[in-house]
């Protein structure tokens, strides 16, 4: 009779929990993983294509073309924006579109101007927002084959001075396969010298004889003499003509320039530079401001086959704030016969602080008030 009632006691039980389970709601099923977003594809960008890589046009005539076409494309995904520059103002390019869009493409021309003889060794440079590779360098090269040769290339007189009277010939053959009758072309206002062109053989070899004329300007003379070859398809043949005037003494620096910086007293040199040729000798310095002394350094003569040798003064300064504003003078005297360089100056000035331009200029004075073209000015002492 026990066991009976255990076993049903214990079957009661056993349904009551199985009633209460079912009863229980159902566990939500694990969410599921999310899956991982994608990467974005990478940023390509702009990228330039230029096709050839350089620019060989061979051997030509002067005055043949020289012309060479370039393709340029953009081969990213974001637009290409370029500039061309070239190393020379004889190579010349033409500007492609800008910008290009990705996919899209473009031609330009690279022109070398060939009135010149000898090789070329040029650059055009192709700057660009591709970030592998922002400047592209195409190379422009070839040789230029001369109508005429010239020898010497140049007519130039070296060490001359104002009155020099000399004579030079440039042989000139002609290269090209057929007869040029060769002249000079009318109408060139030419001051500085006279010159002649004398037929040797026929079409073949000429002789030009160039002739400085007096009075020749200090510094440098130089013309181009054009002589045209009866073809309009070939250009004109030039001859470089020079004469280089040396002043027979110049200072440098020509002035000296104190400026507020200069608190103390302080020291700087004046240099005479002389002709070797026409020597001169510094017999005195002296300053119109007794608080500046001069010195005369002891000479040394200049080096054998030299063509120019220097005297050096030592110059004592005081502050900037005892110099006056009209400023002052060092006077050299020269044992030289000319009045120009018998007595030369060299002007002491105050600087007050102001803006220097942004372009020097380009003269130096030279002795006596002439003018030197091709020199620089001296910066101020600071």
């Amino acid at each position: 009779m026990k066991s009976a009632i255990a076993f049903t006691a214990f079957f009661l039980g056993l349904m009551t929990f199985s009633v209460a389970a079912a009863d229980q709601p159902a566990a939500p099923p694990p969410a599921p993983q999310s899956a991982p977003a994608s990467q974005p594809a990478d940023e390509i960008g702009a990228r330039i294509v230029v096709r050839p890589a350089a620019f060989d046009f061979g051997e030509v005539w002067q005055g043949a073309e020289a012309k060479g076409e370039f393709h340029i494309q953009n081969t990213g995904n974001a637009p290409l924006t370029t500039t061309v520059t070239s190393s020379c103002g004889c190579t010349v390019a033409t500007k492609p579109k800008s910008p290009l869009q990705p996919g899209e493409s473009d031609v330009f021309t690279i022109t070398y101007d060939t009135r010149r003889a000898g090789a070329a060794g040029k650059k055009v440079m192709i700057n660009s927002n591709d970030p592998t590779q922002p400047t592209i360098s195409i190379d422009v090269k070839g040789t230029v084959k001369p109508i005429f040769a010239a020898t010497p290339p140049d007519c130039n007189f070296a060490n001359a001075d104002e009155n020099t009277v000399a004579t030079q010939t440039v042989r000139l053959e002609n290269q090209y396969p057929e007869p040029l009758p060769l002249r000079i072309k009318p109408g060139q206002n030419i001051k500085q010298f006279e010159y002649e062109l004398k037929e040797v053989e026929a079409g073949k070899i000429y002789e030009l004889t160039v002739t400085t004329k007096p009075p020749l300007s200090q510094g440098k003379n130089m013309t181009v003499l054009a002589m045209e070859t009866g073809r309009p398809d070939l250009p004109e043949i030039q001859v470089r003509l020079s004469a280089h005037v040396m002043p027979r003494a110049s200072l440098s620096p020509y002035a000296v320039y104190v400026t507020p910086s200069r608190k103390e007293p302080w020291e700087t040199v004046l240099n005479v530079q002389y002709r070797t040729d026409q020597p001169l000798k510094v017999l005195a310095v002296h300053c119109d401001l007794e608080t500046i002394q001069c010195e005369l350094m002891p000479h040394t003569p200049p080096a054998e086959g030299a063509t120019l040798g220097y005297y050096q003064i030592k110059v004592k300064l005081p502050p900037f704030h005892e110099i006056p504003v009209d400023g002052a003078k060092i006077i050299i005297e020269t044992d030289d016969p000319d009045p120009k360089f018998a007595k030369l100056e060299a002007p002491v000035t105050r600087r007050e602080g102001r803006k220097r331009s942004q372009t020097q200029p380009t003269t130096q004075r030279a002795l006596g008030g002439t003018v030197v073209p091709g020199k620089a000015q001296p910066a101020p002492e600071k």
